[in-house]
């Protein structure tokens, strides 16, 4: 019998050639058997549940036009029912909004602006406090930062209590210059599809960070406090942060009314998701005490051990 071909350097027959080719062919008709299956089990799951929640809604819906006395306003009841399934979702991020209230929305994001105090404290240490990172946070935050560090600040605790409203670019932008060479932020969507949006090609700042934070610390300021944490090795110091790091899409409906939900999650170099889990503290401490600042009391002698 003529000789087919090698395996591992050893001669095989004709009849084990064919075996082995039909071997492979069955492994990859059962693969891409099993993944047909699993997108068809899918595609079957969803038309079961969209069916029934269409049936559900078209039984209540003619129960009421049968028999409601009221006047049915088909505009409101039509919005209810879209507000109804996005709070159905349970997510403080997702919204349904009419076109007059995106717009109030929208003005209200270009009307968003951060703020930066500081504080300089002795032995070369200085506070930076913000409410929120809205239009102008990176470059007050920055530049006052380089000013400390000329004057020869050489620890810095920032001060993240009370902080959720901020704006992605701002929070791009002070990542870049606070941290290291390499990627610092990335996102990960609902199919695990990872996006880097941050990259820093510069050095660590030239000091040491500490970071306070709370249960309002939200949002950017979570991502902000986590790439501190993670490329600057800043220690955490106050309580479990809110869990709202993710990013949100809208979609204009034909109405021209609006959905806002989260289609992404924002994600560190360390990997950590922080949606409904948020940042854990490194040092936990609570304000016992109305008249003392304990968490700054934590977090200053926090920043001495490091300097």
């Amino acid at each position: 019998m003529k000789i087919f071909g090698k395996i591992f350097g050893r001669k095989i027959s004709l009849g084990i050639s064919i075996a082995l080719l039909f071997v492979v062919a069955a492994l990859v008709y059962s693969l891409g058997y099993n993944m047909a299956m699993h997108k068809f089990n899918s595609i079957v799951g969803y038309a079961q549940e969209k069916q029934k929640m269409y049936s559900q809604l078209s039984e209540v819906d003619y129960n009421v036009r049968e028999s409601y006395i009221g006047e049915i306003d088909e505009d409101k009841l039509f919005d209810a029912t879209c507000v109804g399934y996005i709070k159905g979702l349970s997510d403080s991020n997702a919204k349904f909004l009419s076109s007059a209230d995106y717009k109030s929305y929208k003005a209200d994001q270009e009307n968003l602006f951060g703020d930066v105090e500081v504080n300089t404290l002795e032995n070369g240490m200085a506070v930076l406090r913000s409410k929120s990172m809205g239009k102008g946070f990176a470059d007050s935050f920055i530049t006052t930062l380089n000013n400390l560090i000329s004057e020869g600040v050489r620890g810095v605790v920032v001060d993240l209590r009370g902080c959720s409203k901020g704006i992605e670019q701002e929070m791009i932008t002070v990542s870049q210059h606070v941290a290291g060479k390499g990627d610092v932020v990335y996102t990960l969507d609902s199919k695990n599809n990872k996006q880097v949006i941050c990259s820093s090609s510069s050095d660590n700042a030239n000091v040491k960070f500490v970071v306070l934070v709370d249960d309002e610390t939200s949002g950017f300021a979570e991502v902000f406090a986590s790439v501190l944490k993670d490329s600057c090795r800043a220690k955490i110091i106050g309580v479990e942060t809110a869990g709202n790091a993710v990013r949100t899409k809208a979609v204009n409906l034909s109405d021209d009314s609006v959905i806002i939900f989260p289609d992404a999650f924002y994600v560190t170099a360390s990997g950590k998701k922080m949606f409904k889990q948020g940042l854990q503290p490194d040092i936990n401490t609570i304000n016992k005490s109305p008249d003392e600042d304990l968490q700054m009391k934590e977090a200053i002698s926090a920043l001495e051990k490091v300097l």
